[in-house]
């Protein structure tokens, strides 16, 4: 597999810095890098920018993969790629199980009926289950909330007449 590594004329040190790391890991998992550096518009004009980014990214990466070339202009891009030194052996899978399918049927049968007699033992009994749903089911009465009087401005008696 090929994993793309793109860069811009005007890359600082830190960005630099930050996708070489990505390429270490991509080549030590042992995938091909391609690098390249995209010019846009008139930054066609900073091509040596574009092979001192790929120079560096180069001497960083040296110890991971080795370049297949030197950095070529392909269009609007300088491109560069890397092949990994080295290719990590590929995971080996389990052995088969060579007992019969009848076998395995059987002995997965058991192991669910260990489970389930298992189950039924941590499960309450049946008049607490039919207490408990009970419980469930009912709604919640909330007690009805009091409200307090609203502050009323008292009227003189003297004053209505």
């Amino acid at each position: 597999m090929v994993k793309e590594i793109r860069f811009g004329p005007n890359t600082n040190e830190h960005d630099l810095d930050f996708k070489t790391k990505h390429a270490q890991k991509f080549l030590e998992e042992g995938n091909k890098v391609k690098a390249y550096v995209q010019f846009a518009g008139r930054t066609i004009v900073f091509k040596d920018r574009g092979r001192e980014i790929l120079d560096r990214f180069a001497e960083a990466v040296e110890e991971f993969g080795k370049p297949e070339g030197y950095p070529k202009m392909e269009g609007k891009r300088m491109i560069i790629m890397f092949t990994p030194k080295n290719i990590p052996k590929p995971k080996k899978k389990p052995a088969k199980d060579n007992s019969s399918k009848a076998e395995r049927s059987k002995s997965n049968k058991s192991s669910e009926k260990k489970q389930n007699t298992e189950n039924k033992k941590s499960e309450p009994k049946a008049s607490e289950n039919k207490d408990s749903k009970k419980d469930e089911k009912a709604p919640i009465k909330k007690a009805p909330i009091a409200k307090k009087p609203s502050p009323k401005k008292k009227k003189n008696e003297g004053e209505n007449n």
